[in-house]
């Protein structure tokens, strides 16, 4: 039963999604039923749902591979000097549900853009075999980004759930010139401008391994911060005045993963899914943190559907 509700789904939500496909199905066995008591009438509504149900189910089985790219523009503080394009993946899940080939498409993607850094947050692997990495991750060794290419770990990588392959697949990144970031800050260098930016990383919060404090010591000012997380939810323990008690809010720039955007999202709804705790599930928020990016992702977990929320490629043309 554990086996089977891992692949189902590990919150009620993501079963919500398939319980409303089912639903449609078994009304249409329903109708279908009364139809035959009936007569005409009701055959056409069993018809209309069975068709209606049916585009969802098929709809909601190929939008995984609808890959779209998403634009902002973000301007850190006033008198902005520098400026970036950063690109940012994040969930790719490779494994069971996604091979090689969708992120060749991202990576593509992304290098369309020429970005001049590259960050990758998270949840590289799903259920994956250790012997199928080197493939799963060789289309990022095709990545271009003048200011390198960074990445954090996030809790499938670490084993929370499943099979913790943190060390090879570490290992397998830096082969392919990506630097695995824990809990660090580092100084970038500038693609124009002055000043520079600092990136800041947060390791994975449902792994046990998230420490902001750390991450930050040592910083001085209020300089540009670029930060990245796998899961948001560690912000929830703590609070910005605490973190930067010198540094204001319209000069940091967060960028998360995770949610999958709720992974389906039903038009007056919203996600049915919230992967984590905290209240930003996809796109651009502001909050007392900062600008906050949330990215839908590449993969998906539990069931191979997306529906209103295709996989993305998110860039960011940043000021600061």
């Amino acid at each position: 039963m554990g086996g089977m509700w891992t692949f189902f789904g590990q919150g009620i939500g993501k079963l919500v999604v398939q319980l409303i496909l089912a639903g449609g199905l078994l009304g249409l066995a329903w109708l279908g039923r009364r139809a035959r008591r009936r007569g005409q009438s009701c055959r056409a509504k069993a018809a209309l749902l069975g068709s209606i149900s049916l585009a969802l189910l098929l709809y909601s089985t190929v939008e995984p591979a609808f890959l779209r790219l998403s634009s902002y523009s973000v301007t850190l503080g006033e008198g902005a000097q520098g400026s970036i394009r950063l690109a940012f993946l994040s969930d790719p899940h490779l494994g069971v549900f996604a091979g090689a080939e969708r992120l060749e498409r991202a990576v593509c993607l992304s290098n369309q853009q020429q970005p001049d850094l590259v960050l990758l947050g998270g949840d590289f692997l799903y259920r994956a075999d250790r012997n199928q990495l080197e493939v799963l991750l060789q289309p990022l060794a095709a990545l271009r980004a003048p200011l390198g290419i960074y990445a954090v770990l996030g809790n499938h990588d670490y084993g929370a759930p499943g099979r913790d392959l943190s060390g090879p697949l570490e290992e397998a990144l830096s082969a392919l010139g990506i630097r695995v970031l824990h809990n660090q800050s580092l100084h970038l260098g500038t693609a124009s401008g002055s000043g520079g930016l600092t990136l800041v990383a947060i390791d994975d919060e449902r792994a046990g391994r998230a420490d902001l404090a750390q991450a930050t010591a040592g910083l001085e000012g209020d300089g540009p911060l670029l930060l990245m997380a796998h899961n948001a939810d560690f912000l929830l323990r703590s609070s910005p005045d605490r973190i930067f008690p010198s540094g204001t809010a319209n000069r940091r720039l967060w960028l998360f993963g995770h949610t999958h955007g709720g992974q389906a999202r039903l038009p007056l709804i919203g996600p049915l899914y919230r992967n984590g705790d905290s209240p930003w599930v996809w796109g651009l928020d502001h909050s007392p943190w900062g600008t906050i990016i949330t990215s839908a992702g590449l993969g998906e977990t539990s069931v191979p559907l997306r529906f209103a929320c295709p996989p993305e490629v998110v860039v960011v043309d940043l000021r600061y």
